[in-house]
Parts: structure tokens; sequence; C-alpha cells
């Protein structure tokens, strides 16, 4: 997935822009969004070589979102911080929208929740990284 692309993050603890110009928010990973995990159901067969492969269903999407916050303001900054983390909060229990606009490319979205803590970390006395990550249970982007 293109890490430069505009998203969105929008939950009922409120919404979160990345890659805007001018954004604080600036992504530099973006894994795991491509394609959902597999279910493959195998059974060996008892008294033969082989196995039966059932039919494969799509499991869920986890993704892995890392990148900056990019403010120069210590204020600015933690504000920044403290919405990521009450946005991200806000879809323990309830459905957030992930909304990804890669170049060239219609919108498109995931229902999502959270799935994994906000981590941030201070590279430089300006400059801090954040990675969190999402699950949608729903695998097919929209």
């Amino acid at each position: 997935m293109e890490v430069s692309a505009l998203a969105t993050l929008a939950t009922p603890g409120g919404t979160v822009n990345f890659n805007a110009d001018g954004d604080l928010y600036v992504f530099t990973r973006l894994d795991g969004f491509d394609s959902p995990e597999l279910r493959v159901p195998i059974d060996n067969l008892s008294r033969q070589d082989g196995a039966v492969v059932h039919t494969i269903f799509a499991g869920a999407i986890h993704g892995t979102c890392e990148g900056w916050i990019i403010a120069t303001d210590p204020s600015t900054r933690n504000s920044a911080e403290a919405s990521l983390r009450a946005a991200l909060a806000s879809i323990w229990a309830a459905d957030g929208t992930f909304t990804v606009t890669e170049t060239g490319q219609a919108a498109k979205s995931l229902t999502v929740r959270n799935d994994g803590p906000l981590q941030t970390a201070i590279v430089q006395g300006t400059l801090h990284s954040f990675q969190f990550g999402l699950v949608a249970g729903n695998p097919v982007w929209s």
C-alpha cells in the first residue's frame, strides 16, 4: 500500500487525517492492508500420502500503521498524540472507518477496530514516531 496516500481514520473519538499537506501525521509504513490472512483447512489422509485441502476462506485484515508526528511545538505534538490515542481508544468496542486514497485511485474504506497498542517514541526533540494496529473483520475494501 502506498505510504504517501491520503488517509483518514474516522472514529467516535474523532477523525485523524494522515499525509495531508501541513498535517501532523505522516505514514512511513502501512503493512498488512493488501490482503487478508487466509484460513486454509487441511486434513491429512490417514492411510495414504496426501491431504484433503478444503475450501479456503479469507480471514481478517490485520494492518500496522507506522509514521511520524511532525510538530516543532511540544504542546501541538502532545495534543496530536492525545488525539490519536483518543481516536484509537474509541474503537476498542465500536467501529471506525479507515479510508485510503492512493494516487490515481478512488478512495477505498475498511470498517476497523483497534488491534494493538499505540506506541510512540521520541526520535529527535521535535520528531515523534507512532505505531498502531487496525483489524478489519470484513476483509473487503469498499
